[in-house]
């Protein structure tokens, strides 16, 4: 029997005394498991959805780990397409306004994996338009633009550009006065397919 199916199982006969909020050694929750599970067989949606309706669903999706990750970052960090089919559900709960500084923003999270080229990439430059509100927003004097030139993520970089130029200024400029595109320029990836395509892409 698949792992997901015993998890289903599980749930079902303890639906009415869950206590979600429980935690493992690394403050991961149950939630934050079923988030990053990578198996497509119908029941994570429901071990996600059990879950989350019994808790305060915006609570649940901010519970931190020891990593100061929410489940909706440790579905980012393994995202496949099983998960993508599931991040409407974290989504429609989370809210980063009610997060504490120690969390990273999901836009600045996903600017720092691997989304050049790969079915992986494709699936979290999707969850960018979820996100316009915050493009501008800096953390640790880091904004999604610039941390996807520091990270040479061109996937990326290239979907922040397409976002509505009333929600992100390219120029704008962290706290030593630079902007993304002084550090697409000064990149140690000058020499690389990445830094012509970013260039191309700050200058357009």
């Amino acid at each position: 029997m698949k792992p997901n199916m015993l998890s289903t199982l599980l749930l079902d006969s303890v639906n009415a005394t869950i206590q979600v909020n429980l935690v493992d050694a690394n403050k991961d929750t149950a939630l934050h498991h079923a988030a990053a599970s990578c198996m497509d067989d119908g029941n994570t949606r429901k071990i996600i959805e059990t879950l989350l309706s019994k808790s305060d669903a915006a609570d649940a999706v901010r519970k931190l780990n020891d990593m100061n990750y929410t489940p909706v970052h440790s579905a980012i960090r393994n995202s496949s397409e099983a998960i993508a089919a599931n991040f409407d559900l974290l989504l429609r709960n989370y809210n980063e306004d009610q997060l504490d500084e120690r969390v990273e923003p999901v836009l600045n999270f996903i600017a720092r994996q691997n989304c050049d080229e790969n079915p992986r990439g494709k699936i979290l430059v999707q969850l960018i338009g979820h996100f316009q509100h915050a493009l501008d927003q800096s953390w640790n004097d880091c904004t999604p633009l610039k941390q996807a030139v520091l990270s040479g993520q061109r996937g990326v970089l290239a979907e922040l550009i397409k976002q509505p130029a009333a929600k992100i200024d390219i120029y704008k400029r962290d706290s030593k006065k630079s902007s993304a595109m002084f550090y697409a320029v000064t990149s140690d990836m000058v020499s690389s397919r990445l830094f012509s395509s970013a260039f191309k892409l700050l200058l357009s």
